[in-house]
């Protein structure tokens, strides 16, 4: 019997390696995670078949789930560092659906991978809150809407895809944490006071060169730019244009995290503090008063 189960358990265990095989990381993360810290993973595959832990899951719902089901086991030390493996040619929007997920019931350190599996690299961030917390979206929105994690061939609505056109943390991240969890549950009272208190500011990425900010079209290329925003801001709202892929996403970003600073009021934090705004959520808080994006 107990054979039995092992050279089940190993045959998974290959099938999983085997699909991760389909995974090309992008490349170019400017920080490192050491694999060996106590983590989590999720890997989303080329054909869209996702693993948590090295676990098929089937259903958009079972990120959150997963996650519960682990903090449920015995552990010597709280997980507070995810690791996504993503094939860089998805579409982005899918990575942000996944951070979402996580967001509905963890807080900590995202790492999305890059540079190969045995390297360090990666880009990193702390989250806490989601989107999908208060908000309940339709079926037909064809990211956020569908409940099971259709693979490449069992999805038949691409075309409908949108173009470019279309545990409380024992470091000092309080104010962060705080923040960013209000914001997504949707406490615009509180969001709008702590704005009131920082200075913030928000851009759109176009492309992996390009960017919206103060309503002009720039380059990611004009450092000085960049760095006027991170010196001079504490809060950084980003939002990524739809229909772009996540390899697009991470080379824009990189430039971004590769000039935020160290600042003794963000603690751990580097600065800008940044919040990822999906589209999804960028109409509710409009809604509510709060103008980021132009």
């Amino acid at each position: 019997m107990f054979k039995s189960i092992l050279i089940t358990t190993l045959l998974s265990y290959s099938f999983c390696l085997a699909q991760y095989d389909s995974i090309t990381l992008p490349i170019g993360g400017v920080n490192k995670f050491d694999l060996n810290k106590n983590h989590y993973t999720i890997h989303y595959t080329k054909e869209k078949e996702m693993f948590f832990n090295h676990k098929r899951i089937r259903f958009w719902d079972q990120i959150a789930s997963s996650i519960l089901e682990e903090e449920r086991q015995p552990k010597l030390n709280a997980v507070s560092n995810i690791i996504i493996y993503a094939d860089k040619e998805l579409s982005y929007a899918y990575i942000e659906r996944i951070r979402h997920e996580i967001g509905k019931v963890w807080n900590g350190f995202l790492h999305y991978k890059s540079d190969g599996y045995k390297t360090e690299n990666c880009l990193s961030f702390y989250i806490n809150g989601s989107a999908m917390s208060a908000t309940k979206y339709k079926d037909t929105d064809w990211v956020y809407g569908p409940k099971i994690i259709y693979t490449s061939k069992e999805y038949t609505g691409e075309s409908t895809i949108p173009t470019l056109e279309g545990w409380v943390w024992p470091i000092n991240t309080v104010w962060q944490h705080n923040f960013a969890g209000d914001f997504f549950d949707n406490n615009i009272a509180y969001a709008k006071n702590i704005l009131e208190e920082l200075s913030y500011n928000s851009l759109e990425i176009v492309s992996k060169s390009a960017f919206i900010y103060n309503s002009k079209l720039q380059k990611f290329e004009n450092l000085e730019l960049i760095n006027k925003i991170t010196f001079n801001n504490d809060l950084l709202f980003v939002k990524t244009r739809r229909g772009l892929n996540y390899n697009t996403y991470f080379e824009a970003m990189t430039i971004i995290q590769d000039n935020r600073i160290q600042d003794r009021e963000h603690g751990v934090l580097k600065k800008p503090f940044i919040i990822e705004v999906p589209y999804i959520y960028e109409k509710k808080i409009s809604d509510n008063s709060i103008k980021l994006f132009n």
